[in-house]
């Protein structure tokens, strides 16, 4: 993690720095650009990867499908399953604009009875997963 905002910081600083011009526009209008892309809001991918038990994924993208007709905050939700993979390998994807408000919905999940009812089951149905976040370029 110290890495990535190492790499962030240095990124920022090479961009807002003055470009040596030499007469010539095109570099002034690239920093420009540079600028207001940085004032852009950011939108992530978050993308989990689950090994479902053996004939378990058709419940496991149910429960998925379930809460994505639940939660209106869900945005852009993908559920794929595996053709090549790992056999019952089920994607699941979603798009937020905040890793904080994303991490407080995935808290709000714990309190909410109806998510309660849908995610009841939902480890008996998974071998092992992970997760990556993406940002959006």
């Amino acid at each position: 993690m110290k890495y990535i905002v190492l790499i962030i910081v240095i990124f920022c600083t090479l961009a807002l720095r003055p470009a040596e011009n030499n007469g010539n526009d095109h570099d002034k209008q690239g920093n420009e650009n540079l600028i207001s892309n940085q004032n852009k809001k950011n939108m992530y991918v978050i993308r989990n990867v689950f090994q479902a038990k053996p004939g378990k994924a058709k419940d496991l993208v149910k429960v998925f499908k379930q809460a994505g007709e639940v939660d209106p905050n869900i945005k852009n939700l993908r559920i794929m399953t595996d053709i090549s993979a790992d056999f019952w390998t089920v994607v699941v994807e979603n798009e937020v604009e905040s890793l904080d408000q994303e991490a407080a919905d995935a808290r709000s999940y714990t309190s909410s009875p109806e998510m309660k009812e849908i995610f009841k089951d939902y480890l008996d149905y998974i071998e092992s997963g992970y997760r990556e976040i993406f940002i959006l370029e």
